[in-house]
């Protein structure tokens, strides 16, 4: 015998609203840890006497969603422009912004540059790229030379642009979408690139070679081997031919 319509309606709701409660405390939860988190960082810092060198966390004009943290980074203070604006720089990924001292917080305490980095990194979010809307030849003489863009991101102000080298913007939407408007950039472009090239080139005739056993462990030996299928098996194979020489000794 089947239920009743009105009592299957009567369950629909009961279940509708329950979930909803669910959801509900767990905004309410995430929220909670999102201002306990932010009240952590404004303990850490202050407005007054920064300097180059020194690390800041910063508030953003606009946030991507409600949840987000209120205070970001902590970023690294590289530039003083005038009195009332300072350029600071990600620890991790080079991008540069321009914002007022009012939305500055200076990091108290030792500033380690390894727990910085990791502070950094963690309060990422994925950022979007709205548009790009300027860019600059830095350092064209130099041997660190690169273009840099001006990036505006989804859900937040233009103030809120950062400058980005070339690497951190290469295979993107965005970066095709504003080449289009000027001609000579592609050319920049293929000349850094260029450059960049011979500069790894030098790099790599200092380069030592180094037996397994020096490597063993290492991120370095990890990420190489993620583009070598067969050096797994190939390295096990010495490890295993290693033990035999081992044992034979013994």
């Amino acid at each position: 015998m089947e239920e009743p319509r009105e009592d299957i309606q009567t369950k629909y709701v009961e279940y509708l609203q329950s979930l909803q409660k669910e959801l509900t405390d767990i905004h309410e939860e995430v929220k909670l840890r999102l201002e306990e988190d932010a009240a952590a960082r404004e303990q850490l810092c202050e407005h007054t006497d920064l300097k180059v060198h020194d690390f800041v966390f910063f508030r953003p004009k606009a946030r991507t969603t409600k949840l987000q943290s209120k205070v970001r980074g902590p970023w690294e203070v590289v530039e003083k422009i005038s009195e009332a604006v300072w350029r600071i720089e990600h620890p991790s990924d080079n991008r540069i912004l321009e914002i007022s001292i009012n939305r500055l917080f200076k990091v108290w305490g030792k500033q380690d540059r390894e727990q910085i980095r990791a502070m950094a990194a963690a309060d990422d979010d994925e950022f979007v790229i709205e548009k790009i809307i300027e860019h600059y030849h830095y350092n064209p003489e130099k041997s660190d030379s690169t273009v840099m863009f001006k990036v505006v991101w989804e859900g937040y102000d233009s103030v809120d642009a950062t400058w980005e080298p070339l690497d951190n913007l290469k295979g993107t939407e965005a970066l095709d979408i504003y080449k289009e408007g000027w001609s000579e950039l592609e050319e920049l472009i293929d000349l850094e690139e260029e450059k960049k090239r011979k500069r790894e080139k030098k790099k790599n005739v200092d380069a030592t070679w180094e037996p397994l056993d020096n490597l063993k462990g290492t991120e370095a030996l990890d990420i190489y081997k993620e583009g070598w299928s067969e050096l797994e098996e190939l390295i096990d194979l010495e490890e295993e031919k290693k033990r035999k020489r081992e044992k034979k000794k013994k």
